[in-house]
């Protein structure tokens, strides 16, 4: 069984806004150094949500804009990708 972190239920805008915050904490440089590390994983986590957010989106867009060996558009009923 997998573990699921926190950030896998969180969609594309909250997790990258989280992110956000995460980097302006780190930036600043005013929180203890324990504090910083879990903000760093938690960032990381969140970067790897997003990316793979990213990466099922293009796939999507990927399948809209198919194009056959003439440059003709493939036409293909759409479909909501599975959870």
């Amino acid at each position: 069984m997998s573990k699921r972190t926190p950030s896998e239920n969180k969609s594309f805008e909250e997790a990258l806004a989280e992110l956000e915050m995460c980097v302006q904490r780190l930036e600043d440089g005013q929180i203890p150094l324990e504090e910083a590390l879990r903000c760093y994983e938690n960032g990381v986590a969140l970067f790897n949500h997003c990316n793979e957010l990213l990466s099922k989106a293009r796939e999507r867009i990927l399948i809209l804009a198919g194009e056959d060996d003439q440059g003709n558009p493939i036409l293909k009923a759409f479909k909501e990708p599975e959870e």
